[in-house]
């Protein structure tokens, strides 16, 4: 199979090249980078297969991680091939950043129109070593696989479908349970159909359980300095929510010279002598009594977190992205309709499989993001937002009978008047502290539900401000 080599530069005395070929399995040209180190000008070396995250191409690796030094020494040779297929304008192809182009998930899609095409599994873990093994200097019985995030997933599951085929595999805060994340979803049920059982053939939690080798080293690396971040992606309540203080520095900067409310948007963090850590989202919308307060439904979470994105020291490198966020139709108008302001109940399933019931209120139709909810729970008074429908329709979502007994989010004592927006508030808490904040938005569907952005917290929180007695 002839190769176009693309770029070739010297690194720690070796070669960092970047190569394109035509792919059988993918039917398109395919690029992937490539590390020689200087022991291949002698012999053969161990084969590193690198698989990146979401949006990622085969430049993201070697231009971001600094692998070059070690892998020099030694003597890796280290493949990163492309995410997916390129160039094909499939419908619907480019409308979001986690499915489609860039975003592969290294499976081999069954479902039209993606099945000529999106086959990345096969194209990894055949293909690619072929390609590899018949042209560069690697020994094939020294092959190892590692990955991030979605490229955690794909090194997972190449090595337990192939007992024997990779020397260990590693995953750097992989999806390990994709089929319950909403990424995971979202991908399957595009590339392999609606029927979940298929699913599971992706899944290394699956995998794993019915793994024929006798061993397989494995490492994963998940981090826990990124504030928030969940181990399982799965829906669980407590391991969505950012455990961070909100009170920092503020910079004096003037307000952006564009509406950003509506974009997907990307910065850093960072948080004292923590790293700088990468977060991307939706900016919702901006609060009109505190203009410099956005609230943003970050990627992969599922609260909404409201931050003063202009003013923050700790956030960086601001940048607006040109993705567009997808906007879809409403599959039944009329019960989103009847669900706001209802009292629920939402299944949530655990790690062991089994139900956990959260009783909440819906509050309205998030903005933007046209298909998302926003609601809250008794037992969790910060404001979260789902696709509630869908729950819904997999018997997930229960409405509740109507009824004066039962609030809908933890109540707080307060006197019910025409508004509260814009106010200040405090609030004593049981060890006898008090924290600070503002009544920022008034509950249309229950004009006694507020939602309160206290200044210590970057959540939301909903409260009741009944009068009690």
């Amino acid at each position: 199979m002839a190769l176009k080599q693309i770029s070739s530069n010297k690194c720690f005395g070796g070669l960092q090249k970047v190569f394109e070929h035509d792919s059988v399995e993918l039917n398109c040209k395919m690029k992937f980078a490539i590390y020689l180190p200087p022991k291949a000008e002698t012999g053969k070396c161990p084969a590193l297969y690198w698989l990146s995250g979401l949006t990622c191409t085969e430049q993201n690796f070697i231009s971001k991680s600094g692998y070059h030094q070690a892998a020099s020494e030694h003597g890796l040779v280290v493949i990163a091939p492309d995410t997916s297929p390129r160039g094909y304008n499939i419908k619907g192809e480019d409308e979001s950043w986690d499915f489609g182009t860039g975003a592969g998930f290294y499976v081999d899609a069954t479902e039209h129109p993606w099945k000529t095409n999106y086959r990345m599994y096969s194209y990894v873990t055949e293909e690619l070593p072929q390609l590899i093994n018949a042209n560069f200097p690697v020994d094939p019985q020294r092959m190892p696989i590692f990955g991030h995030s979605m490229g955690g997933h794909g090194a997972l599951i190449c090595a337990l479908k192939n007992p024997g085929k990779y020397k260990s595999v590693s995953a750097f805060a992989p999806i390990c349970n994709p089929v319950l994340c909403p990424w995971g979803k979202k991908a399957f049920n595009g590339y392999l159909g609606a029927d979940q059982s298929k699913w599971k053939a992706y899944d290394a939690t699956h995998l794993v359980k019915s793994f024929p080798g006798s061993q397989l080293d494995i490492l994963i690396d998940q981090g826990k300095g990124h504030a928030g971040v969940s181990a399982s992606m799965m829906k669980k309540r407590t391991s969505h929510k950012k455990h961070r203080s909100s009170v920092g520095p503020s910079k004096p900067v003037s307000q952006p010279r564009r509406n950003i409310v509506g974009c997907r948007i990307q910065h850093g963090w960072k948080e004292g002598s923590g790293p700088v850590t990468q977060w991307k989202g939706t900016v919702l919308d901006q609060v009109p009594v505190n203009p410099s307060l956005y609230l943003i439904k970050y990627d992969g979470f599922d609260c909404v977190y409201g931050l003063e994105l202009n003013k923050d020291e700790r956030v960086s490198a601001l940048e607006v992205l040109p993705d567009r966020v997808a906007t879809s139709r409403i599959s039944d108008a009329h019960l989103a309709d009847t669900m706001i302001g209802k009292a629920v109940e939402h299944m949530f399933e655990t790690e062991d499989g089994s139900k956990d019931e959260w009783r909440g209120m819906v509050l309205a139709r998030a903005p933007i993001m046209n298909t998302w909810f926003y609601i809250t729970y008794e037992k969790d008074p910060v404001l979260y937002m789902y696709q509630l429908l869908d729950d819904y329709k997999e018997g997930d979502l229960r409405i509740m009978p109507d009824s004066n007994d039962s609030p809908p989010a933890e109540r707080e004592p307060g006197e019910v008047v025409d508004s509260l927006v814009g106010k200040q508030v405090e609030y004593a808490k049981e060890d006898g502290s008090k924290r600070t904040g503002m009544v920022i938005h008034q509950v249309e569907a229950k004009p006694s539900v507020y939602f309160i952005k206290f200044d210590d917290d970057f959540h939301i929180y909903v409260y009741d401000l009944v009068k009690t007695s």
